[in-house]
């Protein structure tokens, strides 16, 4: 399944520009971006077989190439693209605040600001890994004059990794600065409390609702209402 439904857990560690959002709207707006950059790339990579691949072997040889370059790419840019987001914090080497956190749940590393930031240096510290990984591997290859498989991978992997940081780009948007022009980034916890949350609210709408249904049908209810 592509969407997230309301009963499924996930253990993702998220960060959004907007507290308490939504998790399953998060998740679920990501997966579409991540939906997009998948049918732009893959459209691409068919355009590469198009060209390079003559024979079946060859297509095989492209695909499976393609297939690795890109989990490595997905795994070991990550260390270099969440560096970069924290260059643009306050006093990056030494503000305890702002942290990279390795090896979180699917990540090999993640970072998390907890302090504010000027809204032009958040969208800043968003948008320059996706520019650097994502963009400047298809002006390189651009440039080159053919298609680098590992840099078209390297490019589609961090464009997966950025779907985050392009729809906290979007988010931010419908955050108001405060006095100083200040935003920041709140952690959506990853546990299980919607799901308690929602499995009592289901307990005590069924309480209820058994609580009406035998009153409603007793003798003595019945007493009263005569």
């Amino acid at each position: 399944r592509f969407i997230k439904r309301k009963e499924d857990y996930d253990s993702e560690n998220i960060i959004s520009p907007i507290k308490d959002y939504n998790r399953d709207k998060y998740l679920n707006r990501r997966v579409f971006i991540r939906i997009l950059f998948t049918l732009i790339y893959g459209y691409g990579f068919g355009y590469i077989l198009a060209i390079e691949a003559t024979t079946i072997q060859e297509i095989k040889i492209t695909i499976i190439n393609f297939i690795v370059f890109y989990i490595l790419s997905f795994y070991l840019i990550q260390i270099p693209h969440e560096f970069i987001h924290t260059l643009f914090y306050k006093k990056p080497f030494k503000n305890s605040g702002n942290t990279l956190v390795f090896f979180n749940k699917k990540r090999i590393v993640t970072s998390e600001l907890n302090e504010e930031i000027h809204s032009t240096l958040l969208c800043l510290s968003l948008i320059m890994p996706f520019i650097l990984f994502s963009i400047m591997p298809l002006i390189i290859i651009q440039y080159l004059g053919y298609v680098d498989l590992y840099l078209y991978s390297l490019s589609f992997a961090n464009a997966i990794l950025s779907s985050d940081d392009l729809l906290n780009i979007i988010l931010q948007f419908f955050v108001k600065t405060n006095e100083n022009g200040y935003k920041r980034l709140f952690i959506i916890p990853n546990n299980y409390d919607y799901l308690i949350e929602n499995e009592i609210l289901s307990e005590s709408n069924n309480i209820k609702a058994d609580n009406i249904h035998t009153h409603s049908s007793s003798p003595l209810h019945l007493l009263i209402l005569l």
